[in-house]
This record gives structure tokens, C-alpha cells and sequence, in this order.
């Protein structure tokens, strides 16, 4: 990860952890980095840990609500 002042933030990271081979599928497994910046004297940090937690919400609603929710199963 970059993680210079030019880069954008929030920041999503997928860190593919294994593939399980089924009969007729792939289950794949992905670890989940979300992260922002916090100021120096933490006075964000509240703001910052409500933001990213709303980002997770809504990566899983556009998940699980997707045209293709019959073929996803999101485990959590």
C-alpha cells in the first residue's frame, strides 16, 4: 500500500486470502482493509471510525442487494 501524502483516502484495500474449489464454484475469501486518516491530535478519530464504519454498511447492502444476489453469498 501506498501510503504517501498523494494518496486519496478513504482507502479500500482487498487482500485475497484463499480460493476454496467446489464442484460446480469458486469460494473466495478476501480480507477487508478500509482505513482513513486520523489527525495528529486524534480529534477526528470519532468522525473518521463513524465513516468508515457506514462505507462497510453500504459495500454489504450493494452486495447483498445486487442483481446478482443469487449468485453471492456474503459471509461476515
Amino acid at each position: 500500500m501506498n501510503l504517501e501524502k498523494n494518496t486519496k483516502y478513504p482507502l479500500l484495500h482487498l487482500n485475497p486470502v484463499n480460493v476454496q474449489t467446489r464442484r460446480t464454484e469458486l469460494v473466495y475469501n478476501f480480507q477487508v482493509f478500509l482505513m482513513d486518516l486520523v489527525e495528529p491530535d486524534g480529534s477526528n478519530e470519532q468522525e473518521v471510525y463513524s465513516e468508515c464504519l457506514q462505507i462497510c454498511i453500504d459495500i454489504i447492502a450493494i452486495l447483498s442487494n445486487s442483481r446478482f444476489q443469487s449468485q453471492l453469498e456474503v459471509d461476515i
